[in-house]
């Protein structure tokens, strides 16, 4: 099931994403509107996943690596939507954004888990 994350929320559901999941093995698919779809990176440790409040050109950024200088960020313009995939029992399967040019980037995580579990615990435990 995939859900939409309102505009306002943005900041704060990209943050917990980011603390959640970083580390996480991911990859991440670009889907332009008039190309063939292509793997940006895959299987590299999450870093985070950023927004810029800037109202005259927002991005967000997806960043992935090791922190040894050789990461890889890839910029959304102006983006559009942002939606949550998961599971029937509520695991985190990927993070979808779309931009006003018709393209999507799809931030996949290697294994879904239940966003409220990490290394088999409760979160905020």
């Amino acid at each position: 099931m995939t859900s939409d994350i309102p505009r306002r929320e943005w900041q704060r559901a990209l943050d917990e994403f980011s603390l959640v999941h970083g580390g996480w093995l991911v990859s991440l698919d670009l889907l332009p509107p008039t190309e063939a779809a292509h793997r940006q990176f895959g299987n590299l440790p999450l870093l985070g996943v950023t927004t810029d409040r800037d109202e005259d050109e927002p991005i967000i950024i997806v960043s992935a690596g090791c922190g040894d200088g050789q990461d890889i960020s890839h910029v959304i313009h102006h983006p559009t939507r942002v939606s949550l995939e998961q599971t029937t029992t509520r695991e985190d399967v990927a993070l979808s954004i779309a931009s006003a040019d018709g393209s999507t980037s799809v931030l996949k995580l290697r294994s879904p888990v239940a966003p409220d579990t990490v290394d088999g615990l409760p979160h905020g435990r």
